[in-house]
C-alpha cells in the first residue's frame, strides 16, 4: 500500500472512531434525555461523517482493492444509530409520551436490601433496655392503667 493510501486508512480509522462515539451515545441513557436540538446535531453529524467513511472507502479501494476493512459492520451502526435518533427526535417533537424502541446496552440493577420486620414489642424492651425515658413513661402508665 502507498503512503498516500496509509494515509487514507488513518483518516478512516478517525471517521469510525467518531461513527463509533455516536453510536455509543445512541446507546446510553442520553438518548433519552437530551433535547431536540442536540438531537438534530448529532444527526447531522452522523450523516456527514458516514458520508466522509463512504468518501475514504472509495478512495482506499482505488489504491488498494484488497482492502480487509469490514463495511457492514460500520452501516449497521450507521443505520441504527439514525433510525434511533430520528425516532428520538419524532417522540420528542410530537410530544408523545412513548418511549423510542432503542433500549440501552447497560441496564443498571440496583443492590438488593433487607428491611427487618418491625416488632413493636422488641422495640419497646429495647428501649426500656437502653434507658429511653419516654418508652420508659409510656410502658409503666399502660401497667398502671392495665392492673386498675
Amino acid at each position: 500500500m502507498s503512503e498516500k493510501g496509509e494515509n487514507l486508512v488513518a483518516a478512516r480509522g478517525y471517521v469510525k472512531g467518531s461513527l463509533t462515539r455516536l453510536y455509543s451515545f445512541i446507546k446510553s441513557e442520553a438518548l433519552f434525555t437530551s433535547s431536540i436540538t442536540l438531537l438534530q446535531t448529532k444527526k447531522q453529524r452522523l450523516l456527514e461523517t458516514f458520508k466522509q467513511y463512504e468518501r475514504y472507502n472509495i478512495s482506499i479501494l482505488q489504491d488498494d482493492p484488497n482492502d480487509p476493512e469490514n463495511v457492514e459492520d460500520q452501516e449497521e451502526k450507521y443505520l441504527y444509530s439514525l433510525a434511533c435518533l430520528s425516532d428520538a427526535i419524532l417522540s420528542k417533537v410530537s410530544k408523545k409520551e412513548t418511549p423510542v424502541n432503542c433500549t440501552p446496552i447497560a441496564q443498571t440493577k440496583l443492590p438488593s436490601i433487607e428491611i427487618e420486620c418491625f416488632n413493636e414489642l422488641e422495640t419497646r424492651l429495647n428501649a426500656v433496655a437502653t434507658g429511653d425515658v419516654e418508652w420508659r413513661r409510656v410502658l409503666e402508665r399502660a401497667y398502671r392503667l392495665g392492673t386498675k
